[in-house]
């Protein structure tokens, strides 16, 4: 494992480029993009890094899915309970930040206004077959298990700080205390199965339960 004043390897470097390219894009695209233009953005920059995640990193995901597949109904199970869990977590925390706030109202509405003029069949769609997936192969299945190698539990930590401010441009703090509790949340999920497929079902169900089936407006 590197210490972090010692001299990175091409490997670590690649990855910090990529995680900087990826922040600053996403950033980019929550400025830049609005309306239905946001969700032509979202899907297409998410598979776009993931798909230049793949390009170095192609055999550790595979294996994991090879692997996930010869315990598909544990898999299955993990994914959607743990998608469950953490809506319950946002459930109570919006319970919490409404009687306890003036502005986490006004800034819930504002990341739910992302979604306007979008027929949620199509939103649920991209979550499930482009975002969801696309997102947990880039954060954790390459930026996370890189530095993880190479940090250790701060690489992870650094991994999920990336993916919170991944989300600053839209400078609602509701969206970024959302993006770290998510962050933090399968970046653990991840660590401790060790499943990509099991991330993908949690990020999609959870993307999809928050925004389309019962979303907390």
């Amino acid at each position: 494992m590197a210490s972090l004043a010692g001299k990175p390897n091409p490997s670590i470097v690649l990855t910090w480029v990529m995680t900087a390219t990826s922040v600053a894009v996403f950033n980019a695209m929550f400025s830049l993009a609005h309306g239905n233009i946001f969700w032509l953005a979202l899907p297409s920059c998410t598979s776009i890094l993931a798909v230049s995640a793949l390009v170095p990193d192609k055999r550790p995901v595979t294996e994991s899915i090879k692997r996930d597949t010869r315990e598909i109904l544990r898999v299955f199970a993990w994914g959607l309970g743990s998608a469950l869990a953490l809506y319950c977590i946002f459930l109570l925390g919006n319970q919490f930040v409404r009687s306890l706030t003036s502005f986490g109202g006004p800034q819930i509405r504002q990341v739910y206004g992302l979604k306007s003029g979008m027929p949620p069949a199509l939103i649920a769609l991209l979550m499930i077959v482009f975002i969801g997936p696309a997102e947990e192969i880039f954060w954790r299945a390459f930026v996370q298990r890189r530095l993880a190698h190479t940090y250790g539990t701060r690489g992870i930590i650094f991994s999920v700080i990336a993916y919170m401010l991944a989300h600053a441009s839209t400078a609602n703090p509701m969206l970024m205390i959302a993006a770290l509790i998510c962050g933090a949340f399968w970046a653990m999920l991840f660590k401790y199965r060790r499943s990509v497929l099991a991330n993908v079902i949690s990020h999609a169900v959870w993307d999809v339960m928050i925004f389309v089936i019962c979303p907390l407006e």
